[in-house]
């Protein structure tokens, strides 16, 4: 009895916790766009902005972005050409 109880309760919070990975998926309220241009489009605008947003992630999103650019500029070295980030020196 002593097991059930102890796998009950570390089962709950697990539970509870991977519940709200959960995809979620915006709600669309009818407003007046809505109206405008249907069911349709408004799904396809969803599926278009959520395959971006796959997009970034996969690619390591702003971070990575920031740090290819810091990378290519050469950080806080200051390179020859005068780019780079010479007010550091």
């Amino acid at each position: 009895m002593r097991i059930i109880r102890a796998f009950i309760a570390l089962s709950l919070p697990i539970a509870v916790t991977l519940s709200g990975c959960a995809a979620m998926h915006p709600q669309v309220y009818p407003n007046e766009q809505y109206q405008k241009v249907g069911a349709a489009v408004t799904d396809e605008d969803i599926a278009d902005c959520e395959a971006k947003a796959q997009e970034y992630v996969k690619t390591g999103g702003q971070g990575s972005q920031m740090a290819g650019e810091t990378a290519r500029k050469g950080g806080c070295h200051p390179e020859p050409s005068g780019e780079g980030s010479r007010s550091f020196w």
